[in-house]
């Protein structure tokens, strides 16, 4: 699921129909922490981060063209959230 934005039962949803969830940078805007709390409940084996380049630029480069390599921004977010 390309930039997703939906809900954990949602997400679920889309897990059990084999799919993955593919987080990109509104993951870590300020005001996302449903978007977050999301993002805790997936599975490894089926997280995706992408950049979605060039738009959606993560919260410590929103305002900006975004580019590939600011993928890392998105890849923190979670890993902060996912511990």
């Amino acid at each position: 699921m390309h930039s997703f934005t939906g809900s954990v039962a949602t997400a679920a949803e889309c897990i059990e129909l084999g799919m993955h969830i593919s987080f990109a940078g509104m993951v870590s805007y300020k005001k996302n922490d449903d978007l977050r709390q999301v993002a805790a409940t997936v599975n490894a084996d089926r997280l995706l981060i992408e950049t979605d380049s060039p738009c959606l630029s993560p919260q410590a480069v929103r305002g900006k063209r975004n580019e590939p390599a600011h993928v890392r921004y998105t890849a923190e977010c979670l890993a902060q959230v996912r511990g």
